[in-house]
């Protein structure tokens, strides 16, 4: 689970990368786009802490990812709510938040499967 959740970072890393490329002396979108991209990248990170100190039991593993799944879920409906109500970039923050839901879903699905199969 640690090696997917360390795909997950990379992945989000890249997009840090990609979007910091985008910031321009006017532009504030792509600020807003790297602190919440930031955001995620600090729970994910935080997973990967919980998964090293424990035991590496599927039920905990479970749990972990149960619990990084909650934050982002709270996170995407926060920003959803900003976005909803007009919030300046707002949408921009709902993306990212909504791209993370998804890929840790995504990653979750491999996890169940690697599980699985070994």
């Amino acid at each position: 689970m640690i090696g997917m959740l360390r795909m997950m970072l990379s992945a989000l890393a890249a997009q840090l990368l990609g979007t910091v490329r985008e910031v321009e002396a006017n532009s504030t979108v792509a600020a807003v786009k790297v602190q919440a991209l930031i955001r995620v990248m600090d729970f994910v990170t935080a997973a990967i802490f919980a998964a090293k100190r424990g035991d590496d039991t599927p039920a905990e593993n479970e749990q972990i990812l149960a619990q990084l799944e909650a934050q982002l879920t709270a996170f995407e409906r926060d920003t959803r709510t900003l976005a909803a109500r007009g919030a300046h970039h707002g949408e921009a923050r709902h993306e990212i938040a909504a791209g993370a839901v998804a890929q840790l879903r995504a990653v979750s699905f491999a996890a169940q499967v690697e599980e699985m199969t070994s």
